[in-house]
């Protein structure tokens, strides 16, 4: 048996285990075969930051709350009312990618990448 891995176009890695060349997949046509090498390379590769996508919104309130902007959601959610307010109180999670961000990054001046800061610090909360 052997490991033979691929790129699709879009940069996935995929890897199978074979036999021989004569036993690839079918899915395998159309991609690129990497070495031995590429493909040592790209497993051990470091993952990077990743921006966690959800957290608790305790988790939430004590990161705006370290970073002094808790006041400033607070009023932010007041002033847009409705459903923004029935969200920040009565959600038990906050999505980095829900409606709710969107609308009050730009009332708070936060960039994304400020925004994914604030996401990371509150899931180690």
């Amino acid at each position: 048996m052997m490991i033979i891995a691929f790129k699709d176009r879009h940069g996935g890695f995929y890897q199978c285990e074979v036999e021989s060349d004569d036993d690839l997949p079918a899915w395998t046509q159309g991609m690129t075969r990497l070495t031995e090498a590429q493909r040592l390379a790209e497993i051990t590769a470091p993952q990077g930051d990743v921006v966690p996508q959800l957290v608790t919104m305790r988790q939430a309130r004590l990161a705006l709350h370290a970073a002094g902007l808790l006041a400033a959601v607070d009023a932010a959610v007041e002033q847009a009312g409705g459903a923004a307010q029935i969200e920040w109180e009565y959600a038990h999670e906050l999505r980095r990618d829900h409606p709710l961000i969107s609308t009050l990054k730009p009332t708070l001046g936060l960039t994304d990448a400020q925004l994914d800061e604030l996401f990371a610090q509150a899931s180690e909360l």
